[in-house]
């Protein structure tokens, strides 16, 4: 008897349980985050029932609100810089500040907002409460006495933080990126849990996807469906995983911050914590993790996220940035997690299990979903489209996928208020489908090479500390 047809049959078996293990990975991994998706349900339900709540609006309307710094760092351009200022200190809020940290060179363009707003230098009186590096001045503007700017080297975006900490005058502290528009009732919308006297540690803030205003003004983001197909994909990966499913995550306790997330925070509690920790790759995911460790044991250690539309930010306007914007942030989940699961405050077994559990799901899916792409050639080659895995496969990755995406598309519908109109959900829609034609496969390849990444880096790490000089895992030397 021939070996050719017993090697084709066991080649045959090989390739039918492969096809079952990815089919079934990516039906337990959809299934998970439409359970996520039933879950926000509840959230949206009593956000409505907070809206509607006529014993709640003189609260939010009144001036006895308490007082907010809006904490602003990030690297952006002079017109980027003013217009973000402009509309931070027009905010609809009876009192807050606007704290901005010029971090660059000294030749940057703090003589452009010493001029847009009649800046001019202070003395140093500030209470160091947490050490930051060199600070060159602080200033304050003589037109809005709401606008604190602080002038210092690059030294670290947790630096610019403390620096801001340091200097903020008020008891609730909001952080965001200049690059990020802020919503005018943003403030008053981010306060209300703690207005309810809800159990909660900090409050996240929903960011979406706008569009520029015009090619005159770039600098200007409107808040609105996007036209362009790259920016209308990002608009729906945005509310499918970084709203609506985060959104579910409140149920059991909230999920820790994305970059570029709009945080309020209590200013005692960071403080307590001494403010945030340089040489992490993302400090306020690291401070959110800290805060939560500290106040194990007590009610308020929920991190709940608000589906408000609070603020609007601009998509890359090129593929490879936005891969590389993914990779990066997919390396330093999984660097996080090892470094989570190491540290000396994960003492509590569930979650040194979680941090597993999503270590292995994120170190996973894209070499799964890779292997998915292999089979589905070889299916097409061996047996054609009619070929059992072809059907089950789309089905189960890319079909599941856009389900999920037109249900965060019909939650935004019900619920934000953002779509002025039918043409926008139907334009949505269309980029859920157009997603899964090129921008998935890309971004699957990109958090694939960041995967091979973050394991090369723990084998030096593992290597280093076995000699006895090793680095922390949580203090990155490159980060």
């Amino acid at each position: 008897m021939s070996a050719a047809p017993i090697l084709s049959a066991m080649a045959g078996g090989a390739l039918g349980i492969a096809g079952v293990v990815v089919v079934s990975f990516f039906l337990l991994f959809h299934t998970a985050m439409a359970t996520l998706l039933v879950s926000a349900l509840p959230e949206l339900w009593r956000q409505w029932d907070l809206t509607d709540d006529e014993a709640l609006a003189p609260i939010m309307r009144s001036e006895a609100l308490p007082t907010v710094s809006v904490v602003v760092t990030g690297r952006a351009g002079r017109l980027w810089t003013t217009a973000t200022l402009r509309t931070l200190l027009a905010l609809r809020y009876p009192r807050h500040e606007v704290v901005l940290v010029h971090d660059g060179e000294a030749s940057g363009f703090l003589r452009t907002l010493i001029e847009h707003f009649d800046l001019y230098q202070v003395p140093p009186a500030i209470l160091v409460s947490v050490p930051t590096g060199p600070v060159r001045g602080y200033y304050r503007s003589r037109r809005h006495g709401k606008l604190f700017v602080i002038d210092k080297p690059h030294t670290g975006h947790a630096d610019d933080l403390n620096a801001a900490l340091n200097a903020s005058r008020f008891p609730y502290v909001l952080t965001m990126d200049v690059s990020t528009h802020l919503e005018p009732q943003a403030l008053t919308r981010l306060m209300r849990p703690f207005l309810l006297g809800e159990p909660v540690a900090s409050v996240a803030g929903t960011t979406r996807v706008g569009h520029g205003a015009h090619a005159t003004a770039p600098q200007e983001v409107v808040a609105g469906v996007p036209m362009r197909l790259l920016d209308g994909v990002q608009a729906v990966e945005q509310l499918r995983d970084r709203i609506y499913v985060r959104l579910g995550w409140n149920r059991f306790g909230g999920r820790l911050p994305d970059g570029g997330t709009v945080m309020l925070h209590r200013r005692e509690q960071l403080l307590e914590l001494d403010g945030y920790r340089t040489g992490v790759a993302d400090p306020e995911r690291d401070l959110v993790r800290r805060l939560r460790a500290a106040l194990r044991g007590r009610l308020a250690t929920a991190v709940p996220t608000l589906p408000d539309a609070v603020a609007w930010r601009l998509a890359p306007e090129r593929l490879r940035l936005v891969a590389e914007h993914r990779a990066m942030g997919h390396r330093h989940r999984i660097e996080e997690l090892l470094a989570w699961r190491a540290a000396p405050d994960a003492s509590a077994a569930t979650t040194g299990k979680r941090a597993a559990l999503v270590l292995a799901v994120l170190t996973l899916a894209p070499v799964m979903e890779l292997l998915g792409y292999l089979l589905l050639v070889v299916a097409l080659l061996r047996d054609g489209p009619a070929a059992p895995f072809v059907a089950l496969f789309l089905l189960a990755v890319p079909g599941y996928a856009v389900l999920l995406s037109l249900w965060a598309v019909a939650f935004e519908w019900a619920s934000a208020g953002t779509l002025r109109s039918w043409r926008d959900a139907a334009r949505l829609c269309v980029f859920a489908v157009a997603e899964q034609l090129g921008y998935r496969q890309r971004i699957m390849w990109a958090r694939l090479r960041a995967t091979g990444a973050a394991g090369v880096y723990l084998s030096g790490w593992r290597r280093a500390t076995r000699a006895g000089h090793g680095p922390s895992l949580t203090c990155r030397p490159d980060a």
